[in-house]
């Protein structure tokens, strides 16, 4: 407290949002071994009504 009396305060950064790729990568992270479990879960998705849209994510030698 005594601190707070000699400094003001900083004002807290805007947290910033995160892209889909960045959100792609994290989550890759935490699968280490392929189990097959990506068609089922398709298969699913697509069975409950939702619809698959593929998207390409350029990772190496990447034409901009």
């Amino acid at each position: 407290m005594s601190r707070l009396s000699h400094e003001k305060p900083r004002e807290p950064r805007a947290p910033i949002r995160p892209s889909f790729e960045q959100i792609l990568v994290n989550q890759q992270s935490f699968c280490t071994t392929e189990c097959g479990c990506e068609q089922s879960y398709d298969n699913c998705f697509v069975g409950c009504g939702g619809t698959i849209i593929p998207h390409k994510i350029c990772v190496e030698n990447c034409d901009k």
